[in-house]
């Protein structure tokens, strides 16, 4: 796991600067001013594509010194224009450009696929097919379907291969069984800015006797498969072919009977889960708080001066101070204002477990907990806009999931802190929640 603590771009609440049109350095010329709410959702769809593995160039003036910054999959360029430049000169320049693009394999590696790989035929396959020879062979022509006889070899033969096939399927379900292993190592590149993140994960598998080959999968997630095979110590890799995949629904050759395959994932989702920097302690030491819904193992975090700080564990929640961590080497760690973590599955995650309250007319009451402690879970199912597993909810008697149209009659939602969002208009605040709650809306003409 690895994530950003500051995005590259500015928040959208933030002042920019831009130029006023004529050839004058944009960092010293122009005017201030304040982007818009669709400039933000383009600069969250930009943030998205580049997590992704895409490539961004940002162009300025001529002088402008060349400088790369990674963002998940991908990166932000900022090169200098190549107007006015010879052609020879401008080959040159996007070359050196385009050779700062190359990037590693963004998927995780699996450490250890060799279990996964299909041995060289066993001696007993082998005793096996030649028992089969000779039983079609000889015994057919000269026991049982001598001269004279040889009708009998249109319903001997048959019968013998139909019975070798079933007792080679038994010998093989005994000895894989149905179904497969596998192994898989997940990667998720969180940006907190965004409340998102990029899941990529690299699985790799053995089957044996499948007896369905089709799965779910979101359809926001991709997806892309090889056929593996090793002989004389080399592993070739051959491209899925057959795979199909309508909507949700994968099946095909995804997965095929006693092979070794692999699959590489890649999905964006959306998540609350963050590493806070609380405050930087005297010699620079930072204090986290973690979100995530397990404890992150050996967090490393390098900071912008690039020093790196560690923390063995951190348990969400807690608030924790980083020791400094001094490598004998040059680590390949995550850039400045990055971190990276390990955190093994919790299991289910019991968010909200037996709270029990009642709120009486006229009362005001409030949820004070850290991070992650499930107040914004038991807000959103007294709201509806999530069911509870089990126990029961009733605002002034609607029962929120038997009839959740009716407690919404009697309830108002704030989902957010007290105040407008920015860039947002009234009207176009009020226009956002009213289509979230009752769908198309109808504006009469406003007046001043």
């Amino acid at each position: 796991m690895q994530g950003n603590l500051i995005d590259c771009f500015r928040p959208c609440g933030a002042q920019a600067r831009v130029g006023d049109g004529h050839r004058r350095n944009s960092s010293r010329y122009g005017t201030r001013v304040k982007p818009n709410a669709a400039q933000c959702a383009h600069r969250k769809a930009i943030r998205q594509w580049v997590t992704g593995g895409g490539n961004l160039w940002l162009i300025g003036d001529r002088g402008l010194s060349v400088s790369t910054r990674l963002l998940g999959n991908g990166r932000i360029l900022h090169v200098p224009s190549l107007d006015g430049l010879p052609e020879e000169e401008k080959k040159l320049k996007l070359e050196e450009f385009i050779n700062l693009h190359e990037k590693g394999n963004c998927y995780p590696e699996i450490t250890s696929a060799a279990p996964y790989y299909f041995s060289a035929p066993s001696t007993t396959l082998g005793l096996g097919l030649i028992i089969f020879a000779v039983l079609v062979g000889p015994l057919s022509l000269f026991l049982w379907a001598p001269a004279g006889k040889r009708q009998r070899l249109f319903l001997l033969i048959p019968a013998i291969s139909v019975g070798f096939s079933l007792l080679l399927l038994l010998l093989i379900l005994a000895g894989d069984g149905t179904g497969g292993t596998g192994s898989r190592e997940v990667l998720i590149q969180v940006n907190p800015q965004d409340h998102s993140a990029l899941i990529s994960q690299n699985q790799i598998c053995k089957t044996s006797v499948l007896l369905n080959n089709t799965f779910q999968l979101p359809e926001n997630a991709g997806i892309t498969g090889a056929r593996m095979s090793k002989a004389r110590g080399s592993i070739k890799e051959k491209p899925i072919e057959g795979a199909s995949r309508q909507g949700e629904e994968c099946g095909g050759k995804w997965f095929t009977s006693r092979s070794t395959l692999q699959h590489r994932i890649i999905m964006p989702v959306s998540t609350r889960a963050a590493l806070t920097l609380l405050e930087t302690r005297p010699g620079g030491a930072p204090v986290f708080q973690s979100t995530f819904p397990g404890t992150l193992n050996g967090l490393t975090y390098r900071d912008a001066s690039g020093k790196y700080w560690t923390l063995e564990q951190l348990p969400p929640g807690r608030k924790m101070q980083a020791s400094p961590f001094l490598p004998e080497e040059e680590p390949d760690g995550p850039p400045p204002l990055h971190f990276r973590a390990s955190m093994e599955p919790a299991g289910p995650l019991k968010a909200v477990n037996n709270a029990s309250f009642v709120i009486r007319q006229g009362q005001v009451v409030g949820l004070i907990g850290s991070n992650g402690a499930g107040k914004t879970t038991l807000m959103r199912m007294l709201a509806t806009l999530e069911m509870p597993d089990s126990g029961h909810i009733r605002l002034n008697g609607a029962d929120v999931v038997n009839h959740p149209e009716l407690a919404r009659s009697r309830i108002g939602w704030m989902p957010d802190y007290f105040h407008p969002y920015k860039n947002t208009s009234v009207r176009e605040y009020l226009d956002f929640f009213a289509r979230a709650w009752a769908g198309n809306v109808y504006w009469t003409p406003w007046t001043k």
